[in-house]
């Protein structure tokens, strides 16, 4: 018998991908960034993004959570994970503060700003809704 460690990492069954892939696509929208350049933030191929604005389930969470990490570090924070379509955009240079467990979320966790941030603005389904036309 070998002695060899496996990591079993946990699914995220929470994670609602349909919601996450409109945050993914409307946090591109905004931030005008197109599959490609997303992608090569994240390291992958633009593809698995295409995939995962589509909220495909063959996306793998470890590449979800690598998309959301790179759009995180744009300055866009998911206020609610992936519960609501809800998006608060805090700026280029804008540094998180912290993680957050979050079930809802690919790999648990979020990053969070400071609540002076959060007084900025939000964009909730509505607006994604209507910057995407």
């Amino acid at each position: 018998m070998s002695n060899t460690n496996v990591v079993v990492r946990p699914l995220t069954p929470l994670v609602h991908r349909g919601n996450l892939g409109r945050l993914i696509l409307g946090s591109r929208a905004i931030a005008n960034l197109t599959r490609v350049h997303l992608a090569k933030l994240a390291r992958m191929a633009h593809t698995t993004v295409k995939l995962a604005e589509e909220g495909n389930a063959s996306v793998p969470e470890d590449s979800l959570a690598r998309i959301c990490r790179a759009i995180e570090a744009l300055g866009f924070e998911f206020p609610e994970g992936t519960r609501r379509v809800s998006l608060v955009f805090h700026g280029p240079g804008a540094k998180a503060i912290g993680v957050l467990t979050d079930d809802s979320m690919p790999g648990w966790i979020r990053h969070y700003f400071t609540e002076a941030d959060n007084e900025r603005a939000r964009y909730t389904s509505t607006t994604v809704d209507a910057t995407l036309g």
